[in-house]
């Protein structure tokens, strides 16, 4: 059977867009521990009952349960951007492709997500590589996550 050539580049299409969703859920865990170094300067991962997953800077928000959460939600006394509390208001929630695209370039995605180039942004890191294994990292921490690798407290706190 032979497509008309309208439907064989749709089913291409289809093709290679589900390979690349599929790319972007094979982060490397272990990988993501030692892209998050990069983080650490400004952000910690410190559970609800207060144990220190990952040590870190508290310039930024607490890292843990980010992946599925809405933007700018996290209290733990930081105090966001506008521009990202804004976003947080209009849906931002941080899924695998907002993370990654925020992450890359914090500054162009919220101008691109609220739609305005005055963007008060605190920011200003471009993670250029690494941030689908910083993605699965997060989100294996995660304890709403079934199946989530949360350390238990008897263990050793990782630098």
């Amino acid at each position: 059977m032979t497509l008309p050539p309208g439907q064989v580049w749709l089913a291409l299409s289809a093709i290679i867009l589900g390979w690349q969703s599929n790319a972007f859920a094979d982060g490397n865990v272990d990988a993501g521990s030692n892209e998050y170094r990069k983080c650490s300067a400004c952000h910690i991962i410190q559970a609800d009952d207060g144990t220190i997953i990952r040590k870190g800077g508290r310039l930024g928000p607490n890292l843990y349960n980010v992946i599925g959460s809405q933007a700018a939600t996290v209290d733990d006394g930081f105090k966001y951007g506008s521009s990202l509390v804004l976003a947080g208001e209009l849906g931002l929630v941080w899924d695998q492709e907002n993370l990654i695209a925020y992450v890359a370039d914090p500054r162009k995605f919220l101008e691109s997500y609220i739609g305005s180039f005055k963007i008060q942004n605190k920011m200003a890191y471009k993670m250029r590589s690494g941030s689908v294994d910083l993605f699965a990292y997060l989100e294996s921490i995660d304890r709403r996550k079934p199946g989530s690798q949360r350390m238990n407290q008897d263990e050793t706190v990782a630098d």
